[in-house]
């Protein structure tokens, strides 16, 4: 068992049940508006996250997603020089909602902070440890290059020794082993010799395989990298599926709510060691009352659990859609 933990916090997307994903569908649109200005943005990152739904503004700031299914979504409303908007959007019913969003320049602070400045041989070393953390080190993680590196900033706490990280754009990462292209708004990230945590949002963008062998790949990859996760965890529990999907729990008392519903309360106490398939390994333990997940397998509750075992060492490029789940599962 691994020591280090590590937390990842990201706003969440609330899918509702199979037979409203099968009704009509909703569209989204707007105007994103400089709150200083009173002027239209153009080229602003315009998704719902944690999905493969978004878009960017016109040159007249105007913004149109459709084809939503029904659910609870976090907009997230992003530009280089502004702060970060986060909108949550009900959409239980198909419907047609228009927004005026005004959007407030960033101003930067003039606060003095203690940290140790890269040198460019020192920015290089600092981008392969980053990359090791954050994108990972497994097999999905050799087919997913950052994009754009030039965009992350690194820092040295003096007093902490703590590792930082800063963005000043989207970062890109080209998962060529899963078949997307995420684009990730890091809004902090902070790392130490037993562990850190990272906040982030997240937008999937679906990737064209070049030919019907590449889809099949995708495909099993994605299947893969779900079979044993965090993700699939939750999502057996949740579904009252747990044997018959591989797995098994020891240690601490744990409690699901009895409902039914497609969100539902995860209790524990203390520490849960989790085998799969009788080989592999895992712990979580519980940081708040208590965390919600839905029959997806998502992490409803941000920051709710901390990990430890193979689980510690899934990272961006494991990522999957909030809305992702294997073909041929029964949900």
């Amino acid at each position: 068992m691994k020591n280090k933990t590590i937390q990842i916090f990201s706003l969440f997307i609330l899918l509702l049940s199979p037979p409203l994903l099968a009704q009509k569908k909703s569209t989204i649109s707007g105007q994103i508006i400089d709150s200083a200005t009173g002027e239209p943005v153009f080229y602003v990152n315009v998704f719902l996250e944690n999905t493969t739904e978004g878009t960017t503004t016109d040159t007249e700031g105007f913004f149109s997603i459709r084809n939503i299914p029904p659910g609870i979504y976090n907009l997230i409303v992003q530009h280089v020089g502004y702060e970060i908007k986060v909108l949550q959007v009900h959409l239980l019913h198909p419907d047609s909602l228009k927004y005026n969003i005004l959007i407030k320049p960033r101003v930067i602070a003039g606060k003095e902070i203690h940290v140790f400045a890269n040198k460019p041989s020192e920015w290089k070393k600092n981008l392969e440890k980053f990359t090791k953390i954050f994108i990972g080190t497994d097999r999905n993680a050799q087919k997913a290059p950052i994009e754009n590196p030039q965009v992350i900033d690194f820092f040295t706490d003096s007093e902490t020794n703590n590792f930082r990280a800063e963005a000043q754009d989207v970062i890109l990462v080209n998962n060529q082993a899963l078949g997307y292209r995420v684009h990730i708004i890091l809004r902090s990230f902070t790392f130490s010799e037993t562990g850190g945590n990272y906040r982030i949002h997240t937008r999937f963008e679906l990737l064209t395989p070049r030919d019907e062998n590449e889809r099949r790949e995708w495909e099993k990859n994605r299947r893969q990298t779900f079979s044993g996760s965090l993700k699939h965890f939750l999502s057996a529990m949740a579904r009252d599926k747990l044997d018959e999907e591989g797995f098994e729990i020891y240690g601490a008392n744990y409690y699901l709510s009895r409902d039914k519903s497609w969100i539902r309360k995860f209790y524990f106490d203390g520490t849960l060691r989790i085998v799969y398939r009788q080989k592999h390994v895992n712990y979580i333990s519980l940081e708040k009352k208590y965390a919600l997940i839905d029959r997806l397998g998502n992490l409803l509750s941000p920051l709710a659990i901390t990990k430890s075992g193979e689980w510690y060492d899934e990272r961006i490029a494991d990522l999957l859609p909030w809305d992702y789940y294997p073909k041929g599962k029964n949900k």
